[in-house]
């Protein structure tokens, strides 16, 4: 029998949320990181609010991470069985 894979792709917001927990910050600590409001943050993880190419760089430099990964997220693909 086969298997069939669905192909899924990961949003910016999940790859900013691993990160930011990896990291061992919590939502708010990074929305004050990068200068917003913790419920505009929200919306930024949750994919109803877009990310600029100012918001990536203010990310990547809280994170300490390139700003290209942030921006190129949504060209990720994850497979799943």
């Amino acid at each position: 029998m086969a298997t069939i894979k669905r192909t899924e792709y990961l949003t910016t917001g999940r790859l900013v949320e691993a990160i930011m927990l990896y990291r061992g910050l919590n939502c708010q600590q990074l929305a004050q990181k990068v200068g917003e409001h913790p419920m505009n943050f929200y919306k930024i993880l949750n994919g109803s609010r877009n990310i600029t190419t100012e918001m990536s760089i203010k990310l990547s430099n809280a994170l300490n991470m390139s700003p290209l990964i942030i921006m190129e997220s949504r060209n990720i693909e994850i497979i799943k069985s």
